[in-house]
């Protein structure tokens, strides 16, 4: 809903303050791939300076997000202060003057072209100048904005670029939260192009897991399982943006080694994405998607059985045979509930003690 009342407000804009806004993201694309810094990598501040007032407040209001979203930059900041980044300067409009000047031209050019920074400025606020025993309007000519690195900056940390109109100054600076936010970004992009190449919808229920990629050198974790240096690092950048892969995954990302077995795979796919900024290089990976099963853990119900792992493994394979759907709807009848009848024994399994995969709530 928000990219759609996004593209209806650029949409409505007035055409001259349209041009000007895809200017911007013209301007902001160029600055990113002269500087060798692709759109998936997050930057930390864009400004954009024109000395339009109402051209300014829709980039800060209805604006900002398609701008943000389109040039992926944390921060969007605006500037009416033409002098702050750029140095003004006139030209003349050579198709409209050379018939009107005739052999003036040449001294009204050279005088137009004299002018500083502070008499452009001027000229703009009053809308016309006299020069070489000329008048001329702000329509006969052209200004001209040329970047400047302002005071403090440090070369070579920003960059900027004008179309004469509109200035777009971009903050090249990168640090590791920036290379790992863009990490998480193409995780969540690896994944929803998975989920279509498996030809589901984003309406379709499905589970995200991530495993080793062969070949690796494995080494044996806390809990015993095999992992690689690769897939710790994934699990770290997991855990670093939880909330975000969750919400734009549409449920959370799990390890191979806890995909129950009831769970059908739907694709996998071999997947490299860039570094993220820890000193592990690209993180290599296997992206599995599966259908919602069941994951039991097998260690609160050995206890509920009194120790008798058969028991234990009964309940397990019980619960993979069920439907998913009746199962979650039993669960949200009975308040998290659901009672398992097995060879005499009732057992009542507890949120505790069961997760169903198709709760997005629960990251087991």
């Amino acid at each position: 809903a928000d990219g759609w009342l996004c593209t209806l407000s650029v949409a409505s804009l007035p055409a001259a303050r349209l041009l000007c806004l895809q200017s911007v993201v013209e301007l902001g694309r160029k600055l990113r791939d002269r500087n060798t810094k692709p759109v998936k990598l997050p930057l930390s501040k864009l400004v954009v300076v024109h000395p339009d007032a109402q051209f300014l407040a829709d980039v800060q209001g209805v604006l900002h997000e398609y701008v943000v979203g389109e040039l992926n930059v944390r921060q969007l900041e605006v500037c009416a202060d033409p002098l702050k980044y750029a140095t003004l300067r006139a030209e003349p409009d050579l198709q409209l003057l050379g018939k009107r000047l005739g052999r003036a031209l040449k001294d009204v050019s050279a005088a137009v072209k004299a002018l500083d920074s502070q008499q452009v400025l001027d000229l703009q606020a009053a809308g016309f100048v006299e020069v070489a025993g000329h008048r001329l309007e702000l329509s006969d000519l052209k200004i001209k904005r040329d970047w400047r690195l302002p005071e403090g900056v440090e070369a070579g940390s920003v960059d900027a670029d004008s179309d004469g109109d509109v200035l777009v100054v971009l903050d090249l600076t990168v640090d590791a939260g920036l290379i790992s936010a863009g990490a998480a970004r193409e995780l969540v992009n690896r994944y929803q192009k998975l989920r279509k190449k498996a030809g589901v919808t984003p309406m379709d229920p499905v589970e995200f897991y991530y495993g080793a990629s062969p070949p690796a050198a494995c080494t044996t974790s806390a809990n015993g399982a095999e992992t690689t240096a690769s897939q710790d690092a994934v699990a770290s950048l997991i855990a670093e943006h939880r909330a975000y892969l969750a919400s734009a995954l549409g449920g959370p990302l799990r390890p191979l080694s806890r995909k129950p077995a009831g769970a059908v795979v739907l694709e996998t796919e071999y997947v490299s994405i860039g570094s993220t900024g820890s000193g592990t290089g690209s993180l290599e990976f296997v992206a599995v998607l599966t259908t919602p099963g069941v994951v039991v853990d097998c260690v609160a119900v050995q206890q509920l059985v009194a120790g008798d792992v058969e028991q234990a493994a009964a309940v397990d394979t019980y619960l993979q045979s069920r439907s998913q759907s009746k199962l979650q709807a039993q669960l949200a009848v009975n308040g998290g509930v659901v009672e398992v009848h097995l060879n005499g024994r009732a057992l009542k399994l507890v949120a505790e003690g069961l997760a169903v995969c198709m709760d997005k709530g629960k990251d087991m």
